[in-house]
């Protein structure tokens, strides 16, 4: 099996799942679209199109990107899964603030940490304003 993540404009995954005979699981977690000029979007429709009705299972993270997905591109909802992001805190309980920032040596102050992309949509450009209106 070949678990893909993501679907972009080369359909390269899925000839190399179909040269070595194994299935291929793509994930999608947002709309690529979105990141897309306007003048390509045609391509973004066509990929998605083509990954979705070529690929053994698609997984996503949420029932609305589930729902677009079949709306959108004709997926088929029996061959899409959803496995939300996150934590499951009753397995791995976090630890305190105060924990935390003496376990990575972390000032007593307040303190950003993004884990993701760096895509238009993020308003990651919102962040020195937003850290600058918190006290202290």
């Amino acid at each position: 099996m070949i678990y893909y993540r993501g679907i972009h404009l080369a359909p390269s995954p899925l000839l190399v799942a179909k040269s070595m005979g194994v299935p291929l699981v793509v994930e999608v977690n947002g709309w690529l679209e979105s990141e897309t000029p306007a003048r390509l979007r045609w391509a973004v429709k066509w990929t998605h199109e083509l990954f979705l009705s070529e690929a053994a299972h698609t997984v996503t993270v949420s029932d609305r990107l589930k729902k677009g997905l079949c709306e959108r591109y004709g997926a088929d909802p029996n061959k899409v899964s959803v496995v939300p992001n996150g934590a499951t805190p009753r397995e791995t309980p976090p630890p305190t603030p105060g924990e935390a920032r003496k376990k990575l040596g972390l000032p007593e102050r307040p303190t950003l940490v993004y884990v993701g992309s760096f895509y238009p949509h993020h308003a990651l450009d919102l962040l020195p304003e937003v850290m600058d209106r918190l006290p202290g």
